[in-house]
């Protein structure tokens, strides 16, 4: 009888060991993926600092019809973005040679 409680406490205490660690390794994983994300997040490519500020596209598209101040700061907007993917490629092919 003794045995069987024991074997019963060891299995326990195995569950609880293992579980233990599963959770230490998925909070270790979940701050290493954080820190990534953070990390990631935070580094602007370089050709980003050529660009105006949204700001200062709003304002400097300013017109006294309101279609064409939309029309104008759409346009400089798809413009940025073209320049951005432009500048993307550019150091990407840049990078692998």
């Amino acid at each position: 009888m003794k045995r069987k409680g024991t074997e019963t406490r060891r299995a326990a205490q195995r569950l609880v060991v293992r579980a233990v660690i599963v959770l230490m390794a998925t909070l270790l994983l979940l701050a290493i993926f954080r820190a990534h994300v953070v990390f990631v997040q935070s580094q602007a490519p370089a050709y980003v600092s050529k660009f105006p500020s949204v700001h200062r596209v709003i304002k400097e598209m300013q017109a006294s019809d309101p279609d064409e101040t939309a029309a104008r700061q759409m346009a400089a907007f798809w413009q940025m973005n073209e320049d951005g993917r432009g500048y993307g490629w550019a150091a990407i092919l840049q990078a692998r040679t």
